[in-house]
């Protein structure tokens, strides 16, 4: 099966300044290699570091990077998008949605153009926590677009149901939500030191009670 992952952002092989991603990125990455080495055609579309464009061939992906217009607030912008993964001929659209309209506008254009169908990841509502105006808008734009995505999705999967009821729009579409939570790659957790060596480390006491949260 050729699949298409649409996602504003996208890890590099080694991390770039400034080009910031968070967990809904990382379970798109370890998503997409996953399912090539399952045997299928993984296709990646998304945004650049900067203003190149280029292909990257790497752990089984085929990773289109359309280069970055302009950022804002930690966000790249990029048009290419929305035109750009049409050249490609896919069985299956998949976008995570947590970043900007662009991929989500992308992903449907696609979906509704070809008639293929669109699975949506819902990482979390996207809300305006700065002040300023333009950032306003563009959450303004952004929500628009995720409802289009969410209306026209044949499937959205979303890692906690507890959270279906919390957000902005998800209540709307229970009938074709999936529960699948986030994965977790145990060898990020490998750690060649004792619990002694690893509090010396950190700077922490060695006899008092540690309580960690990981949500």
């Amino acid at each position: 099966m050729k699949i298409g992952y649409f996602v504003g952002k996208f890890p590099y092989l080694n991390d770039i300044p400034g080009y910031r991603y968070g967990g809904g990125e990382v379970v798109a990455y370890n998503l997409a290699i996953n399912m090539a080495k399952r045997g299928h055609n993984v296709h990646v579309f998304t945004t650049s570091a900067n203003h190149r464009e280029f292909i990257e061939n790497r752990e089984g992906l085929i990773i289109h990077r359309y280069r970055t217009i302009v950022k804002m607030i930690q966000r790249n912008i990029s048009l290419g998008l929305v035109f750009k993964p049409l050249k490609e001929l896919l069985d299956i659209v998949h976008v995570h949605v947590g970043c900007t309209p662009f991929e989500l506008i992308g992903s449907l254009q696609y979906a509704k153009i070809n008639k293929k169908p669109l699975i949506v990841t819902y990482h979390g509502d996207v809300v305006p926590s700065y002040d300023g105006l333009m950032y306003k808008s563009s959450v303004q734009i952004y929500n628009i677009a995720t409802k289009k995505v969410l209306e026209y999705a044949d499937t959205i999967v979303t890692p906690s149901r507890y959270y279906i009821n919390e957000s902005l729009f998800l209540e709307d579409y229970k009938y074709k939500i999936v529960e699948i939570p986030n994965g977790i790659n145990l060898r990020d957790f490998e750690v060649p030191y004792s619990k002694e060596e690893c509090r010396r480390k950190l700077g922490l006491s060695v006899d008092k009670r540690i309580i960690v949260f990981l949500g």
